[in-house]
């Protein structure tokens, strides 16, 4: 398992995604007030803030688990990437798709729980979701 670390230097390299951070949980407030608890829900999730008491609790139970984790230093990317190539790690499961621009071959999406996901056989024998 490999995190971003979240630390200050992190955050202060990336002013913008801290405002739009900001302007997403607002929004995602002024939802949740209007009743519309779905559209509020898509939204934090798309903001969610991880805390190093977060990451703390995260790393004592895979410690606990026995499981082997990195902690990046700032962006995971290149790093999960890397790995990879290496054949140090296996796949790399991500929210978005800059691990392919990275040139990760083996990419799983993370879909929220409300996403509805479909996977079929193509001609070729290839599941396409």
């Amino acid at each position: 398992m490999s995190a971003d670390c979240g630390s200050p230097a992190c955050v202060q390299c990336s002013p913008q995604r801290c405002r739009r951070r900001a302007e997403s949980q607002a929004r995602a407030r002024q939802l949740l007030a209007e009743g519309k608890d779905k559209m509020a829900h898509d939204i934090f999730a798309k903001c969610v803030d991880v805390t190093p008491e977060m990451a703390y609790q995260l790393i004592k139970a895979l410690r606990r688990e026995k499981v082997a984790y990195i902690v990046a230093p700032y962006e995971a990317d290149a790093q999960l990437a890397y790995l990879e190539r290496c054949n140090v790690i296996d796949a790399v499961v991500t929210e978005d798709s800059d691990l392919l621009v990275f040139g990760c071959r083996t990419v799983s999406f993370a879909r929220p729980r409300s996403a509805r996901c479909t996977a079929e056989p193509s001609s070729t024998g290839a599941v396409q979701a």
